[in-house]
């Protein structure tokens, strides 16, 4: 009851708003009730409200969305990059399947060709061995084969590894301990044997024995009458005729330690080897080197000619081990 009064007291109670639109015009009067401007200002504020509180509760909700959207993003673009490394994984193992398949067919050839190479190399080192163990002793042994079964080579050439019809079978192949290990060894040991014969053809490479001039030898190493008095003498090296202008030729792979006139000698050239070696060529026409070049055996370094204390043209060869002058003919393929 007091609720509905206060209602009616409420309409009772009267605004007037006048409105004068012009002097010469009629005033405008507007007779509102308070219960009526109370409702109104209500509705404002309910109004209002709603509209805020929507608001707040629209950008909170968008908020949340753009930050799942960005981690929906980011774990998609983990995703892919997972996808991407996986088919590049996958590519790898392929290859590699390939790889070790190819290599289970093609290692045997190999390596029966390598150990024939091997073997032939082995022949020739051998023969030139024997020449440079005349003189007695010497610090190089013949190299000797690692034991690599010739006999399971052949087997698994005669068996072919047949196309695989699946990845899985080419790496359960290749994945067994035995073969793995197989391989292996004969890598290892066909490596030690190359190291071997690479050692001994590096000496072979320094070693004085190509011959220095196409001639004929007139003098010997050794004790021998002079020719120009007549009386004994020791001659430190030999003698190799040839026409005058004739090429002269490195013995032997080295560095030019001396070039010039030298007494006797006439124009000279000395070449150091390694491993002791040393060889002298007088009685040139011409030098071609200087001292600090390095020649390789077979190498022009200059023209015969008869320079110094000589009777004729001919190229003086000495072959120094050691410090000691030695008979080049222990050296020399062709004399």
């Amino acid at each position: 009851m007091i609720f509905f009064k206060k209602l009616k007291q409420l309409k009772s109670y009267k605004f007037t708003i006048m409105i004068i639109p012009d002097a010469n015009k009629k005033v405008i009067q507007l007779n509102l009730s308070k219960l009526f401007l109370y409702t109104m200002l209500g509705i404002t504020v309910i109004i209002s409200s709603y509209f805020v509180t929507k608001n707040i509760y629209l950008e909170s909700l968008n908020d949340y969305y753009v930050s799942y959207s960005n981690g929906l993003n980011d774990e998609i673009a983990v995703r892919d990059d997972k996808i991407e490394k996986l088919y590049a994984l996958r590519a790898e193992r392929e290859n590699e399947m390939a790889y070790l398949k190819d290599s289970l067919n093609t290692s045997a050839l190999y390596f029966e060709e390598k150990l024939g190479e091997l073997h032939d190399l082995e022949g020739e080192v051998n023969s030139l061995l024997v020449m440079i163990n005349d003189r007695g002793d010497t610090a190089l042994s013949i190299p000797i084969s690692r034991s690599i079964d010739q006999s399971t080579l052949l087997a698994i050439n005669e068996e072919k590894i047949n196309e695989p019809t699946a990845i899985d079978e080419v790496k359960n192949l290749v994945d067994e301990d035995e073969i793995s290990l197989m391989i292996k060894n004969q890598i290892d040991q066909y490596k030690n044997l190359i190291d071997d014969v690479s050692s001994q053809l590096s000496f072979l490479e320094c070693y004085p024995d190509y011959s220095p001039v196409n001639g004929y030898i007139t003098s010997n190493f050794g004790y021998r009458r002079d020719p120009f008095t007549g009386l004994t003498d020791y001659h430190k090296g030999v003698d190799i005729a040839a026409p005058k202008g004739s090429k002269i030729y490195a013995a032997a792979s080295g560095v030019v330690t001396y070039v010039g006139y030298n007494g006797n000698y006439g124009n000279m050239i000395v070449i150091s080897h390694g491993y002791d070696y040393e060889t002298v060529y007088a009685h040139n026409s011409e030098n071609l080197v200087a001292v600090g070049d390095q020649v390789t055996k077979g190498d022009l370094i200059g023209y015969v000619g008869s320079t110094g204390r000589s009777t004729g043209p001919h190229v003086h060869f000495e072959v120094h081990f050691e410090g000691t002058q030695i008979n080049p003919r222990k050296t020399l393929n062709d004399y």
